[in-house]
C-alpha cells in the first residue's frame, strides 16, 4: 500500500511563496550535496589508486587484512565517518605489532606517523563533505547548524517524502498565518526541535548529527491540526492495482502520523534512524505555537469556512430546485 497526502481539500487565496522558496532550497542543497560526494567519492579511488608506499601497505595489511587500493579506502572511509579521525588513526596504529623488524613501540610510533601524513595528504585534497558540514551535531548546540539541518536530506526518498507533506499543510498553514507569522514558526520549528533533540540526547554516549526537514513538517502539521482540523487533506491511494486520490480529515491524518512517531519512539526500535525526538517536538511546538498566537487567525478561519460551507448549501438548494 502506498499512502500520500497531496494538498488541503480548499482552493489557496494566493500563492505561499515562502513554502515553495523552502521546496527550491532543499532541492538546491540537495543536488549540491549529492554533487559533493561524487566528487568527494572520485577523488578518494583517485588518491587510493595512486598510493605507492610500501610501508603503508603493510599497515593497511596489519590493521584492516587489505592492502593497496582496499585497504587505503577502507582506512580513508574509517577515518572520514568517524567524529575524531585521530582517534580512528591511533586506534589503527595500536594495532601494528612489527614492521620491517622493528619493536612494538617504534612499529607503532611509524604508523601513527604514516597513517597522520597519509591522512592529511587525503584530506588536503578533497573538499569537506558538505552534509556533515550542514548536519546538526546536538552537542554543539549550533544556532547556524539548527537551520542548515532543515534543508539538508540523506537521500531521495528522504527529501520527497518530507516535501510532499510539508507542501500539503505547510501551504495552508502559510496562507492563514501570512509571510511573517509563518516565518516566525519555521524559525521557532528549527530551533525548539534541534534543543529538543540536543536536551534528549545528553544521556546518549554517542549521539547522531541530524539532518532533514521532517521536524519542520510536523511542526506544519500540528499548526494545520490548531488552525484548521476539520479540514480535509486529499491523499493518493494505492492498494496493488487499486488506486484513487480520497479526503481525509485532518485530525485524523496529523493523529496518525503523530502517534505512530510517538509510538516508534517509545516502543520502536533502537537502531532506527529517524530523528524521532524532532517529530514529535515539532507537532508539539507546532500545535502550542498556534495556541498561543493564532488564536484570532483560527477563529477568522471557522468564520470564513462557515460562510462558505452555507454559501455551498444554498447554491446546492436552489441546484435541486
Amino acid at each position: 500500500m502506498f499512502f500520500l497526502p497531496l494538498r488541503a481539500d480548499f482552493s489557496l487565496s494566493r500563492i505561499p511563496f515562502l513554502t515553495i522558496l523552502i521546496c527550491l532550497i532543499c532541492m538546491l542543497v540537495f543536488y549540491s550535496q549529492v554533487s559533493n560526494t561524487d566528487k568527494i567519492t572520485q577523488l578518494t579511488q583517485s588518491f587510493c589508486e595512486q598510493q605507492q608506499d610500501r610501508v603503508f601497505d603493510l599497515i593497511l595489511k596489519k590493521v584492516y587484512a587489505r592492502y593497496g587500493q582496499n585497504g587505503c579506502l577502507e582506512f580513508i572511509y574509517r577515518a572520514q565517518s568517524s567524529k575524531d579521525s585521530q582517534q580512528v588513526i591511533a586506534d589503527a596504529a595500536k594495532k601494528v605489532t612489527s614492521i620491517a623488524n622493528l619493536n612494538t613501540g617504534k612499529s607503532q610510533q611509524l604508523a601513527l606517523q604514516r597513517l597522520s601524513e597519509k591522512y592529511s595528504d587525503y584530506s588536503n585534497s578533497v573538499p569537506k563533505n558538505l552534509t556533515i558540514e550542514l548536519a546538526y551535531e546536538p552537542r554543539s548546540y549550533s544556532f547556524y547548524n539548527m537551520f542548515t539541518a532543515t534543508v539538508a536530506h540523506s537521500d531521495y526518498m528522504h527529501i520527497l517524502g518530507n516535501l510532499f507533506i510539508f507542501l500539503a499543510f505547510a501551504a495552508s498553514v502559510e496562507i492563514a498565518l501570512g509571510f511573517i507569522k509563518y516565518l516566525g514558526l519555521y524559525i521557532v520549528l528549527s530551533i525548539s526541535t534541534a534543543v529538543s533533540y540536543s536536551v534528549a540526547m545528553s544521556v546518549v554516549s554517542t549521539p547522531l548529527p541530524t539532518i532533514g526537514l521532517s521536524g519542520v513538517v510536523m511542526g506544519m502539521i500540528g499548526a494545520f491540526m490548531f488552525l484548521i482540523p476539520y479540514a480535509r487533506i486529499r491523499c493518493f491511494l494505492w492498494v496493488v492495482v487499486f488506486f484513487r486520490i480520497i479526503a481525509v480529515p485532518a485530525w485524523i491524518l496529523a493523529g496518525w502520523y503523530v502517534g505512530w512517531d510517538i509510538y516508534q519512539l517509545f516502543y520502536g526500535s533502537e537502531q532506527s534512524n529517524i530523528n524521532l525526538v524532532a517529530h514529535v517536538s515539532g507537532a508539539c511546538f507546532g500545535y502550542l505555537f498556534g495556541f498561543l498566537f493564532c488564536g484570532a487567525t483560527k477563529k477568522q478561519i471557522a468564520q470564513e469556512m462557515g460562510h462558505t460551507r452555507r454559501a455551498r448549501a444554498t447554491r446546492a438548494r436552489y441546484a435541486n430546485n
